[in-house]
């Protein structure tokens, strides 16, 4: 998916830093001063997905034209009221979203080749997606994803392989790994994810991106096909480049929903937070039930658990002889695939006529 062009309009921040290249906070602070519009914001991240995109194949779908209306429509009630954008926490803010969940008008084909020949557009947006755009995002299109998330690279029949914006022989991993390369090549600074067995994790480690799974229920979900289908490992959750930029999309996307009977309340408020202080870290290079570990990988590991103890923590290296944990991967691998068949099985799709 590409865009084919974008209009000419202010790209830069008063620095003279790229907007995309700001993280959400900073961009978010900057139109609140009224030193930059919902419309320039946009701009910028469909600039960013013209240069880039190309070589990345972060998205399946763009909106640029319903991208614009919305920015547009955002800007002008600003300027009708200076006030608005300082109720919004999240104001004007480029979002990508997964192909996993719905954006309202947006197609939903969860990397499955089935459901792209459909092109079946989504009706109302999933809760953390409409969350987010109360909040004051602005969705510009759907992120890629392996065929119902299955795997942990980014790779589809209908939409192809995702690449690794660092080094595009690489993987960017999966099943998140669109949202987690679009953010990374800073075509934009949030992006929607789930996670049911490392599928937000994976992708923003080999992104090198901040990835959160939240606590089940943090995140909604309403029933239907989808993450909460997993098992109940699966969560909604973001990908960002910072901390700061995870506590807004928390605070905006949590809390509890009638529909969702795990949901729980919203995280304390980021300003409410203080210095944890010094942290006692866990550090297994194999979980007690890898079998081997690449040593370049076992190095990196060690370095990353040397730097935590030189921020003052106090380091656990815990071996193989004190912790063992069962390796029930490819059990749930299998229940999860027996669900996601039987799901299939009962849509009308599959079905046929």
């Amino acid at each position: 998916v590409q865009v084919t062009s974008t209009r000419s309009a202010m790209t830069t921040a008063p620095d003279g830093r790229h907007l995309m290249d700001l993280n959400a906070w900073e961009l978010v602070g900057l139109i609140h001063a009224g030193k930059v519009t919902p419309s320039q914001a946009v701009e910028a991240a469909l600039q960013r997905i013209v240069e880039r995109d190309g070589q990345i194949n972060a998205f399946c779908y763009i909106d640029a034209d319903g991208a614009r209306s919305r920015a547009a429509q955002l800007t002008e009630a600003i300027k009708k009221d200076p006030a608005a954008a300082r109720r919004l926490p999240l104001c004007g803010v480029p979002l990508g979203v997964k192909d996993l969940e719905d954006a309202a008008g947006m197609p939903t084909a969860h990397g499955s080749e089935l459901w792209a020949k459909q092109a079946r557009v989504a009706t109302e947006d999933s809760v953390q997606v409409g969350r987010l755009i109360r909040a004051g995002c602005i969705v510009v299109g759907k992120t890629n994803t392996p065929c119902l998330g299955y795997v942990a690279v980014t790779k589809s029949i209908p939409f192809g392989a995702t690449a690794n914006p660092h080094d595009t022989t690489r993987s960017a991993g999966g099943s998140s790994g669109g949202s987690a390369a679009a953010v990374a090549a800073r075509m934009l600074p949030l992006a929607t994810a789930s996670d049911g067995g490392g599928s937000i994790r994976i992708p923003a480690a080999l992104c090198g991106i901040f990835g959160l799974k939240p606590t089940r229920g943090r995140i909604p979900v309403k029933p239907g096909f989808g993450m909460e289908s997993w098992l109940r490992t699966g969560y909604m959750g973001p990908v960002t480049r910072c901390v700061e930029d995870a506590a807004l999309y928390l605070a905006a996307a949590s809390g509890p929903h009638p529909q969702c009977p795990d949901s729980l309340p919203p995280p304390p408020a980021l300003s409410a937070l203080g210095a944890p202080g010094p942290l006692r870290v866990a550090g297994s290079p194999t979980l007690g039930c890898v079998a081997h570990v690449r040593p370049s990988v076992a190095a990196l590991f060690t370095a990353a658990l040397q730097n935590i103890a030189t921020l003052g923590h106090t380091v656990d290296r815990m071996g193989e002889d004190r912790l063992t944990l069962p390796n029930f991967g490819e059990d749930w691998t299998n229940n999860v695939q027996a669900q996601g068949y039987a799901a299939l099985l009962e849509d009308p799709l599959v079905q046929g006529p």
